[in-house]
């Protein structure tokens, strides 16, 4: 069998890193829209009827 090199160690160890800005970029994402659409909506809520509001927000998901 194999023996695990270094080279080995610093690629698994890459990947999880990568992975875990991924999983931190998503929801840093996540949480500009959210404030995004949130701010958008107390804005023009005046202007808005529910189902406006209703039809805007399945959109953006």
């Amino acid at each position: 069998m194999p023996q695990a090199t270094a080279k080995d160690a610093f690629s698994a160890r890459g990947s999880a890193n990568a992975q875990r800005l991924e999983e931190k970029d998503a929801k840093r994402r996540k949480k500009c829209l959210t404030e995004l659409y949130c701010f958008i909506v107390t804005n023009d809520k005046e202007q808005m009827t529910k189902d406006d509001h209703n039809k805007n927000f399945h959109n953006l998901i």
